[in-house]
């Protein structure tokens, strides 16, 4: 799109629809935002209002704009073929122009002057710089970030609290691999019991109970 018609300039506003690429979770009180689009809108300085779900009248002039675009944009070249997206975008733009200076049929001016005369001064100006986009993913925290809390010395430490059956197979769990770290799961696993279960419940659990992967049994 040539500089002609972008806008220049930012709304104070928007309400998108709540299509996943702008809304993770619809909710007509507090919606969740997708992480991507909250920060874009954060750096434009604009606040999101979504759509309640299935509410299009919450966004009547949009649904109208949509319906107009289809009509003199998407209909006009519905027998064209495009063999790049550079040409598709061309005959776009210029459809676009021609439908913006289109004269209103029940009001003086057109799109563009209703733009030029009252809308760019409501625009908020441009930040300095562009938006840097950024990619989120969810990842789960392997075993690894156990390593950063729980050393050898101190799940032998711990397992001393529970009882002396404990502390003897955590130490032979441990000192039986060729690393210490790879007894880790089997040490948590033993960790996380003790959180369902009391200290006199783990220290006198049956040895065919204990996690798999253990390097020992009771003494």
């Amino acid at each position: 799109m040539t500089s002609k018609w972008k806008l220049g300039g930012a709304p104070k506003i928007v309400t998108p629809d709540n299509t996943k690429t702008g809304v993770t979770k619809a909710c007509r009180y507090d919606p969740d935002l997708n992480p991507t689009y909250r920060d874009f809108a954060l750096h434009y300085g604009m606040g999101v209002v979504p759509a309640r779900p299935r509410r299009p009248r919450d966004k009547a002039k949009v649904e109208c704009g949509v319906q107009v675009a289809e009509h003199w944009i998407l209909a006009a070249l519905r027998h064209r073929k495009f063999f790049n997206i550079a040409d598709a975008n061309a005959a776009i733009r210029d459809l676009l122009a021609r439908l913006n200076r289109r004269p209103f049929r029940k009001q003086p001016g057109s799109r563009a002057s209703l733009f030029e005369e009252a809308e760019r001064a409501a625009l908020r100006p441009l930040p300095a710089e562009r938006f840097d986009l950024s990619q989120w993913s969810r990842a789960r925290v392997n075993i690894h970030q156990a390593h950063l809390e729980w050393t050898p010395s101190r799940m032998v430490s711990w397992a001393s609290t529970i009882g002396p059956h404990t502390a003897q197979l955590f130490d032979r769990i441990l000192g039986d691999k060729p690393h210490p770290e790879m007894g880790y799961r089997g040490c948590l696993g033993i960790i996380r019991l003790a959180k369902q279960y009391s200290a006199q419940s783990v220290e006198a659990l049956p040895s065919e109970l204990w996690p798999p992967g253990r390097a020992a049994t009771r003494a």
